[in-house]
């Protein structure tokens, strides 16, 4: 569900998606941010890049999720970049209003 890696020399925390962020799939993203994103934490980064560029769905429940992360970013004062491939889903993350609190980046889907 989620991928993790990190730049040492950049500083930089990429979090992939790598299925949909749905009801149904989105307890395991959860797990992560409680359990492994306080590592992440530690490692005091710089930036944090969103990757939902394999992403075809979300619901409401994911993008409380991208907003939990969103908030996690926020409160050590790191900027989070959202990276996606999806014309569609740029235009729900627009519509919800994620362009008016982080970056939102259009980027090539990467093929897995």
């Amino acid at each position: 569900m989620v991928e993790c890696t990190y730049n040492e020399g950049k500083k930089r925390v990429v979090v992939m998606i790598i299925q949909d962020l749905k009801s149904t799939t989105v307890g395991a993203a959860c797990t992560w941010l409680e359990e492994e994103w306080p590592l992440y934490r530690a490692k005091a980064p710089k930036q944090v890049y969103l990757d939902v560029r394999n992403l075809r769905v979300v619901d409401s429940t994911g993008m409380n999720w991208i907003l939990l992360l969103l908030r996690a970013c926020q409160e050590i004062k790191v900027p989070l970049t959202i990276q996606v491939a999806s014309p569609a889903a740029m235009r729900v993350f627009k519509f919800a209003g994620l362009d008016k609190l982080t970056v939102l980046k259009y980027r090539y889907r990467k093929q897995l």
